[in-house]
């Protein structure tokens, strides 16, 4: 964690863009305490040298005085980008300090940042811990809502909410599966839908391959017979989740399996060309030795947007394990949301605002998707989420310990609640503090 995150309360962080705002620097402990009544010097930086100034041109230093223990500082933040402060002791008894800010537009400010993850396994199928233990770790790993897609089954999803349902936690859990379709080959997520895909797939499989058929009929452009069929039956899929008010999401279309990519290239190029999918998995969980198909996800879909800009994307660990050295928080979801909730989750992936996450231990953290959103995720990964993580850790221990019948979880768990939420509460800029 950055020197400044561990040793001060800095608050807010993120801004209103074109806005003054007052940033507040408490050090916490002695070792870092300002001089009351004494002046220390403020230097102030726009990252992408914008300013109200103009470009390249920066502001003077500042002189500002401690006030009970604080040092208050009133900024202009101009345009969306991140800032930066050096705060320098005028004594030197203290070495230089530097503060990050990000400013956003209205549209990015009335949303807070997510953490989940749509596509985990149990051992419902060929995970390796029960739905209630993934969920558990999720919010240790510092997720915010998550979905347990086990292979054919949608009954495991249920049980992970079902396990929760008495304690307070602020951990979204969400119905899911992992639909798999008669003769197609094609992986896809069924997040938060209603009903289960593969159920009605198995009570009414006569009706299925009638209405894939239909389908098949209205395809141009491909002449494989085949491929045609798994078009269409995919086609079905996702309208089908749609109707169950799920997100119907494409899996790793990179996928190497034996003697090639799982699917064809025909078939992803038809998926992006007719946008078939609600949205893309740019990031899979894939061990060291796999990443290549990382690698030719994300470059897939930076050549799509050549062709339209209407791509969503989601990043998921696709874990089996929720062990340390296992994918659970490797690969992660970003959403920006007004709430919380499925609706608005799925609603701002659809809508484009959420970027794939790659944390992998040891590595530079990256995001990927929309430059803006990636630009504003860099400095969240580096600023926002360490402290938001620290949180979610205490509260998924909680959870693991109500897994294990200890009568005091759920109390603990109680005066955890709404944690998170206060610290964004904090972190973002009130109106009292905006001019």
């Amino acid at each position: 964690m950055d020197k400044a995150l561990k040793f001060f309360d800095i608050y807010p962080k993120v801004v209103p863009a074109d806005k003054t705002v007052t940033i507040h620097i408490r050090p916490l402990y002695e070792h870092v305490k300002f001089v009351e009544g004494e002046e220390y010097e403020v230097l102030y930086y726009p990252m992408e040298r914008v300013s109200v100034h103009g470009e390249y041109q920066y502001q003077m230093p500042q002189l500002v005085k401690v006030e009970k223990g604080v040092l208050k500082i009133n900024q202009y933040f101009a345009g969306e980008q991140e800032h930066m402060f050096v705060i320098n002791d005028l004594n030197e008894e203290i070495e230089p300090i530097r503060i990050r800010v990000y400013s956003v537009e209205d549209d990015l400010f009335n949303k807070r940042p997510y953490l989940g993850d749509l596509n985990t396994q149990s051992y419902y199928s060929d995970g390796e811990e029960s739905p209630a233990f993934i969920a558990a770790s999720a919010r240790n790993k510092g997720l915010d809502f998550i979905s347990v897609t086990d292979h054919h089954q949608y009954k495991p999803s249920l049980e992970a909410i079902e396990r929760f349902k008495d304690v307070e936690i602020d951990l979204l859990i969400l119905p899911g599966e992992k639909v798999h379709l008669p003769d197609n080959p094609v992986h896809i997520l069924n997040f938060g839908g209603e009903s289960s895909i593969n159920k009605f797939v198995e009570e009414h499989q006569e009706d299925y391959f009638l209405q894939v058929k239909a389908i098949a009929k209205d395809i141009v452009g491909i002449k494989d017979p085949q491929t045609r069929f798994l078009t269409a039956s995919s086609i079905w899929a996702f309208d089908r989740i749609r109707n169950a008010n799920g997100l119907g999401v494409f899996c790793h279309p990179y996928w190497e399996v034996w003697t090639g990519y799982y699917v064809s290239r025909t078939v992803i190029d038809y998926f992006y060309k007719h946008k078939l999918f609600d949205a893309i998995e740019l990031l899979s969980g894939y061990y060291a030795h796999e990443e290549y198909a990382n690698t030719l996800q994300v470059a897939r879909y930076y050549e799509a947007l050549k062709e339209s800009d209407d791509i969503p994307v989601v990043g998921v660990s696709d874990a089996h394990s929720c062990s340390d050295d296992d994918l659970l928080g490797n690969y992660f979801t970003v959403v920006f949301a007004d709430d919380l909730t499925k609706e608005d989750i799925i609603k701002n992936i659809k809508g484009l605002y959420s970027v794939a996450v790659s944390s992998i231990p040891g590595e530079h953290q990256r995001a990927f998707g929309p430059f803006r959103l990636v630009r504003y995720t860099q400095f969240l990964l580096r600023e926002i989420f360490p402290l938001h993580n620290k949180l979610c850790e205490l509260e998924g221990a909680q959870m693991y310990a109500h897994l294990g019948d200890d009568k005091r979880a759920k109390r603990q768990l109680s005066i955890m609640q709404g944690q998170t939420e206060s610290l964004y509460n904090k972190l973002f800029a009130k109106p009292t503090n905006i001019k």
